[in-house]
């Protein structure tokens, strides 16, 4: 593979994020320039490159292959910096979403406290870190935003501090986590099948699920079997994509990461397991077949969408 940059591809989606503007096709104010961020909690590196070795995880190699990567991207804050925050689901997702780290969200752990007081602890300061889809919005009032999610935490909490941001939010409906995560890809084909979103951001569970009850390891025939649903999961979700019928005048950029790797059973800590994560990017702007050595941030896509607004 090629070696490249991620910031100029990071730099377009920025602008996308700007200019939006819900519609069909090329109708939109970017030209039909739109975003597809698919969120794989709990995803581990080695185990993702052994699915992919061993065709467990078809769809997200293809994404790779004809894309670029990075397998150098990191979670936890700057090591040993204020920013410095715990390996685990919430200050991960908050980060994802607001392009923060702990600094400024304040979210540390998974628990609901009130919104907005800094003397509570790991209570979100949502005016102080707002998502970006709040901060398009402030810009774009008519830009469309979705967010489907298995985990009950983003739309419960993240996402439910700021709705009016979000032209659609909804979580997954189940007993189990793949349950949940199968009702993921269904609203989320039901939705590419009959709205026009510009941005639209998806959460799978059952990868971090299998983690926890067996390990994050390439070795545990569970954790790459949770990986191989998943990606079939993302499978016909892009196959929804593709079928719209104003596709080829679409500009659709993906892009897929997660919000922590994992050790033994478990996550939190600052391991190498835990703290390492890929970010992979594909779409018509970017080129394929590239991989990046260059060691970048959980909330970059997200802190180039806000700095340029």
């Amino acid at each position: 593979m090629k070696k490249t940059s991620l910031l100029l591809p990071l730099l377009f989606l920025s602008l996308a994020f700007l200019y939006a503007l819900g519609g069909p096709g090329n109708t939109s104010a970017f030209q039909g320039k739109r975003v597809l961020f698919i969120g794989i909690d709990g995803l581990h590196n080695d185990a993702l490159k052994r699915s992919m070795a061993t065709e467990a995880a078809p769809n997200i190699r293809g994404l790779i292959d004809n894309g670029m990567v990075t397998w150098n991207a990191y979670v936890g804050g700057p090591l040993n910096g204020i920013g410095q925050q715990s390996t685990v689901s919430g200050p991960g997702w908050t980060s994802l979403y607001t392009g923060t780290w702990t600094d400024r969200h304040k979210v540390i752990g998974n628990s609901t406290p009130a919104y907005n007081q800094p003397a509570t602890l790991s209570s979100y300061l949502v005016a102080q870190a707002p998502a970006f889809a709040t901060r398009l919005k402030s810009i774009v009032p008519d830009a469309c935003v979705a967010s489907i999610s298995s985990w009950s935490w983003i739309e419960d909490y993240l996402v439910a501090a700021q709705p009016a941001s979000f032209d659609y939010h909804t979580k997954g409906i189940g007993s189990s986590y793949p349950q949940r995560d199968e009702s993921v890809k269904n609203l989320s084909v039901s939705y590419l099948g009959s709205a026009d979103p510009d941005v639209m951001m998806l959460h799978f569970d059952q990868v971090d699920g299998a983690g926890h009850a067996s390990g994050f390891a390439a070795t545990n025939p569970n954790y790459i079997n949770a990986i191989a649903a998943v990606d079939a999961h993302v499978g016909d979700v892009l196959a929804a994509l593709r079928a719209r019928p104003d596709y080829d005048e679409e500009n659709w950029l993906i892009i897929l990461t997660t919000d922590h790797g994992g050790i033994g059973t478990s996550h939190s800590g600052q391991s190498s397991d835990e703290r390492t994560i890929c970010m992979a990017l594909n779409g018509p702007d970017i080129p394929a077949g590239v991989v990046s050595e260059e060691v970048i941030g959980q909330p970059a896509v997200a802190h180039k969408t806000t700095s340029c607004i």
